[in-house]
Formats: structure tokens, C-alpha cells, sequence
């Protein structure tokens, strides 16, 4: 028989005793029969050197487990964050949108021209502001006197 590349499989516990000795990786000839629960029983809840395990870990699988666990926690805590609520917000007065927004959308739905950070904003037309990643847009001056302005504000 030809040497096998792969390196042959000795799984022991924390005493060294066998729990399964097998052929080479991928070769089954000469494996004894042990299924996964027979080795993680074996094993047990043992930790790896000398390190305590995972919360959200158990036995020998367990250690994918609690790294899951982490991973997840972790992902769910950086999407916290990212919950947006849009606020709608007609005004016919003048004011300002504190800094602050991810988004600001803005159409003169009135008779009349306003203005919106000091330019004139004719009647009937719209505008989108927007900021990308973690950045924010600053303050928004607007004065819709005479004429009616909607706003949608994302925060």
C-alpha cells in the first residue's frame, strides 16, 4: 500500500487514553467505530488549555457554539444603532432642522417660492439631502412663510 499523504487520527482525553484511532484522513481502513456523541462524551466540558469555556458553550462542539453566540451578541449590538425612525414634518413658518440627520427629504407642495439654506425654493420642487456611513448632516435653514413646506427627516 502506498503511504497516504493525510496524517493519521488519534483522538485522546484529558488523560491520554484513546478515544478513537483512525486510518488516515480520509481513508476509513483501520477506523474503530466511534460516533461524535461517544467522543464528546469522553471529552466532556473539558477546557481547552486551560482556558474557562465560552458562555453559550458545551463539550467538545461547544466551543463553535459560544463563538457563534459571541459573534452574534456582538452583530446584534452594532445593529442597534442602525434602527432609524423617519420623522414627516409639514411647516408654512421658518426654522431649522438641527444637525444631526441621516436623511432629509424637502418639497414646497404651496403657492409660493421659500427658501432653504438661504436660496430661493420654488414652488413645486423637492430636494434630498443625505449623509453615508456614520456621518451626519449639520443644520438646515428653511423658511416657508407664505407657502407650505413637507419635510421627511431620518435621525
Amino acid at each position: 500500500m502506498a503511504p497516504s499523504p493525510f496524517q493519521k487520527v488519534n483522538i485522546v482525553d484529558e488523560n491520554g487514553e484513546f478515544i478513537f484511532s483512525g486510518g488516515s484522513l480520509g481513508n476509513t481502513e483501520g477506523a474503530s467505530e466511534a460516533t461524535l456523541t461517544e467522543i464528546r462524551d469522553r471529552l466532556g466540558s473539558q477546557p481547552i488549555n486551560g482556558a474557562a469555556m465560552p458562555a453559550g458553550g458545551d463539550g467538545l462542539l461547544g466551543w463553535l457554539s459560544a463563538i457563534w453566540c459571541l459573534i452574534n451578541e456582538r452583530l446584534s449590538d452594532l445593529n442597534q444603532g442602525f434602527s432609524l425612525e423617519p420623522i414627516i414634518m409639514p411647516t408654512d413658518s421658518s426654522g431649522t432642522i438641527t444637525a444631526g440627520a441621516k436623511s432629509v427629504a424637502v418639497a414646497n407642495h404651496g403657492n409660493s417660492d421659500g427658501l432653504l439654506q438661504g436660496e430661493v425654493f420654488p414652488a413645486g420642487a423637492s430636494v434630498e439631502f443625505g449623509a453615508e456611513g456614520r456621518d451626519t448632516l449639520k443644520e438646515i435653514t428653511y423658511d416657508a412663510t407664505g407657502t407650505k413646506f413637507l419635510f421627511a427627516i431620518v435621525r
